[in-house]
């Protein structure tokens, strides 16, 4: 497993080990991507990571990677994961381009049904 003390940031991908799993959850070694920022990764022991798969069947909030990272395949927005970053991530992979980070951030707060609160 990876050292306790490696930072990670948003839009790193990371390749974890999700077992043990319950049910449809994604299973085994995989790539996923941490959706959380280095202030609050570097404050927890856990990670918040959305996982990755290579399926190309259309889904809503999947999103595919773009080309020329190392990772190829389609973020699973819906199967976002808090992870113990001590015990499941093995090791950085790449990072996601920011802008495509927040196009997942986007769709995930679509899913979460997440408004911007007007200023009063």
């Amino acid at each position: 497993m990876m050292d306790s003390d490696e930072d990670f940031a948003a839009g790193d991908l990371v390749l974890v080990d999700f077992r043990p799993v319950r049910g449809h959850e994604q299973d085994g070694m995989r790539p996923a991507l941490v959706m959380t920022d280095h202030s609050y990764n570097a404050a927890s022991s856990y990670l918040i990571v959305c996982p990755i798969t290579s399926n190309t069947r259309p889904w809503p909030f999947k999103m595919a990677l773009p080309e020329g990272l190392k990772v190829r395949g389609y973020v699973m927005l819906d199967q976002i994961k808090s992870i113990d970053r001590r015990r499941r991530v093995l090791r950085l992979i790449d990072r996601v381009p920011r802008d495509v980070l927040f196009a997942y951030r986007e769709r995930l707060g679509v899913l979460l049904s997440l408004r911007s609160v007007p200023n009063t």
